[in-house]
């Protein structure tokens, strides 16, 4: 059996759509595409009836946040699903790792390393670790609450992590 969920999502700006990730425990996606564009929808939907009544209810999604602070293309977008938090990484190597504050989405930590882009990021099954790579073979596990466990430098080109079962 297969199910398809058709929804338009408005997009603010005039942008092509380059990742979307959902969140498996909440409603939320997380969509990233080109010139730094990240916009948060959450599938809730609600339903409004119209004035005339014949006509069939409308239904709009009941939150939706562009997130402004990446400035070249997106190129991964990688939900925590335990902590709720959202990490995106562009072009240039900046990773942003998004958190829900009172209802508005906003920065929690940014890394910039500057010298290479990162290639792949993957959260610990438990949510608690962050281990992302870059191209030039640098490697960072980081933990939840935005401090660096570990460093290395692997000299060889990295392009996939993944964590064992058991972390």
């Amino acid at each position: 059996m297969y199910c398809t969920l058709i929804k338009k999502v408005n997009i603010t700006k005039n942008e092509k759509l380059t990742r979307i990730a959902t969140n498996k425990n909440t409603n939320y996606i997380g969509i990233g595409g080109t010139n730094g564009f990240v916009q948060i929808v959450d599938l809730d939907v609600t339903r409004t009836r119209p004035p005339d009544s014949t006509q069939q209810p409308q239904s709009q999604l009941s939150f939706s946040q562009v997130l402004q602070s990446h400035t070249s293309d997106v190129s991964i977008i990688v939900w925590n699903d335990n902590y709720n938090k959202l990490t995106t990484c562009d072009t240039k190597g900046v990773m942003i790792v998004w958190r829900n504050v009172n209802g508005t989405w906003d920065t929690e930590m940014i890394n910039n390393r500057e010298v290479s882009y990162i290639t792949d990021l993957k959260w610990s099954k438990q949510g608690q670790f962050i281990c992302f790579i870059y191209a030039d073979g640098h490697a960072i596990v980081g933990t939840v609450e935005g401090n660096r466990a570990w460093g290395n430098d692997i000299r060889n080109s990295l392009y996939l992590v993944e964590w064992s079962p058991d972390g």
